[in-house]
């Protein structure tokens, strides 16, 4: 797994079309090189294992280990000029768009990977604390009180959010 680690000062791209042609390999590579779940079960009185693959999903740390990087080079990178910033940007657009459009599938877990892209639970304000609360949670503890539907209809708006 660790083989291809080398030494990040040795890695270098002179222009960015070069770094994202890198790039591109890390996710051919992440797409062609599936994770595999080993399944286990029994078919008449035989035990019988199987590999079933799941789509890796991109990250930037993988990127980064991919390309023999430190992660925090990234943003030196961006830092080169607009058309680094550019390509990174598009990196970071590709890495994202995947584990949304994954996870909006059903592919990846959608907790995580909203935590993930910074879309986690919106948080409700009370008088002495933070409390992280949904929307749906809300409206289920309206439905186990017995508020009826058409009062829960009549909410213009959800909770005062931050």
């Amino acid at each position: 797994m660790f083989a291809h680690l080398k030494v990040a000062s040795k890695v270098v791209y002179l222009t960015p079309q070069q770094f994202l042609d890198a790039c591109i390999e890390y996710f051919n590579w992440a797409q062609n090189t599936p994770l595999l779940e080993e399944l286990v079960f029994q078919n008449k009185g035989s035990i019988i294992r199987a590999d079933k693959k799941k789509i890796r999903p991109f990250t930037l740390k993988g990127l980064a280990q991919h390309l023999s990087i430190p992660a925090s080079r990234l943003d030196t990178y961006r830092a080169r000029g607009e058309d680094w910033a550019e390509a990174v940007e598009l990196v970071e657009q590709a890495i994202y768009n995947q584990k949304f459009d994954h996870a909006a599938a059903g592919l990846f877990n959608p907790t995580i990977i909203a935590r993930d892209l910074g879309l986690a639970e919106k948080t409700v304000t009370t008088t002495d604390s933070k409390v992280a609360v949904t929307m749906e949670d809300l409206v289920d503890e309206a439905k186990r009180l017995g508020i009826p539907d058409e009062l829960l209809a009549r909410l213009d708006s959800g909770p005062k959010e931050e």
